[in-house]
């Protein structure tokens, strides 16, 4: 299924709409067969292409669009993160255990972060310098900052608080 034509001279980019899951990531494939290794070698093209913004009627408010999503999602990523933090904190293991968990999960926020930085960076620099590299850049930031909050809420029954 198309959005509009294969080809929208209005935007000038081509983009087919994939199927979605129910969790709200990308899966070429339907989930049928390879579905991690899919996600992974689609990444860029689903990234693009799952517009939350793609039907603005300009390029500056699908701009401010990409931009209010990243503002929305940076702060979703945030309040999860101290949620997290609590979880771990309350978690029914001795004080050295719940510690050490914290300092390890604070160094893999901090990573994410960079990772989140230097991979959107990357894919924005498909596009050469042109117009759509800010967009793709935040697009980028979005589907990362949905993965990581999806894998950061599955971690919830890793923490069960004390009694």
């Amino acid at each position: 299924m198309l959005e509009r034509s294969a080809f929208d001279p209005k935007r000038t980019r081509m983009c087919r709409r994939l199927p979605r899951t129910s969790g709200d990531q990308v899966r070429p494939d339907g989930g049928r067969i390879f579905p991690l290794l899919t996600i992974v070698v689609s990444w860029p093209v689903a990234a693009l292409c799952a517009q939350p913004c793609g039907d603005a009627p300009d390029h500056a408010s699908e701009r401010a669009c990409w931009i209010k999503a990243d503002k929305d999602s940076d702060a979703r990523v945030h309040m999860e993160q101290e949620l997290q933090r609590q979880r771990i904190d309350q978690w029914d293991q001795d004080r050295p255990y719940r510690a050490r968990t914290l300092a390890l999960f604070n160094e893999a926020a901090d990573k994410f972060a960079h990772l989140r930085h230097a991979q959107c960076d990357y894919e924005a620099s498909a596009a050469a310098g042109g117009n759509g590299a800010g967009d793709m850049r935040l697009s980028c930031q979005g589907a990362l900052d949905n993965a990581y909050l999806k894998s950061l809420r599955s971690q919830v029954a890793s923490f069960p608080p004390r009694g």
